[in-house]
């Protein structure tokens, strides 16, 4: 019997949102007996390395037999706003991976990290308040094509990150809904196992595998924050939740 030809091209995508557990996820899914890892998590092909073009970005793929399937886990790709057009250029029927968390929480994690790599040298407060401002330019360049990434974006987009819907919309611009997995990241943390069968079945690979090491675990607890700045991320972020929450049709626990 004719053997089909081994393939390359990713079956799935994890776009993000950073700070929301993708690690995590990727590292249960690669645990499955029928998912192969890609050479790096997080490859950055449909965000800062576009112009390497395809074949560049396939070689991080192994090559595999009919059943198999492989993916990556690139966060900036759901932020970006090109991202979503490019991979339905490319890869048309791949499936999307959209990891979400509570964009206050979101935020002040973000922060951290870039505090603690020495990135951001202003306060929380003064972070959050200056963002437009500091990445306004940068931002405008990067949606009009004028460039194809860009670190100051990456590093100081606390708050528009955590603007999902616009990024959910451009997804479901170009796929499907059959084709986009919407989850939760507190959902995950706290019943794995539940939302592992549900990505499992999603990815069309046996759904009853429970990984050997589940992995996941809780993201750092920042709700010591300073009131004033918890009151001001909620207030931030209080009518864009509810504008998810209407687009989507049910709601997520985030408490403000």
């Amino acid at each position: 019997m004719h053997k089909a030809p081994l393939h390359r091209k990713p079956e799935f995508l994890i776009v993000g949102a950073q700070k929301a557990g993708t690690t995590s996820l990727y590292n249960c899914l690669k645990q499955h007996p029928d998912i192969l890892p890609a050479s790096t998590k997080e490859i950055h092909y449909f965000s800062q390395h576009f112009n390497k073009g395809l074949d560049w970005y396939l070689q991080h793929f192994p090559e595999r037999e009919s059943g198999k399937i492989s993916g990556e886990a690139s966060p900036f790709y759901l932020f970006h706003p090109h991202s979503a057009q490019r991979i339905a250029s490319e890869l048309p029927e791949i499936k999307i991976i959209i990891l979400l968390r509570n964009p206050v929480q979101r935020a002040i994690s973000h922060y951290h990290q870039q505090a603690r790599r020495h990135h951001e040298k202003l306060s929380m407060m003064e972070a959050f308040q200056t963002e437009n401002k500091r990445i306004g330019n940068a931002w405008n360049n990067l949606v009009a094509g004028k460039q194809l990434s860009g670190m100051k974006i990456q590093q100081c987009s606390y708050l528009k990150r955590g603007e999902y819907l616009e990024q959910i919309l451009r997804y479901e611009n170009y796929f499907p809904a059959d084709q986009l997995c919407i989850l939760e990241s507190s959902d995950f943390f706290d019943h794995p196992q539940n939302v592992l069968r549900r990505v499992f079945e999603f990815l069309g690979v046996d759904p009853h595998f429970i990984p050997a090491d589940l992995w996941p675990r809780k993201p750092g607890n920042y709700e010591n924050a300073e009131p004033e700045i918890l009151a001001f991320l909620n207030q931030y972020f209080a009518a864009h939740n509810e504008a998810l929450f209407k687009h989507l049709g049910y709601r997520f626990n985030w408490q403000y």
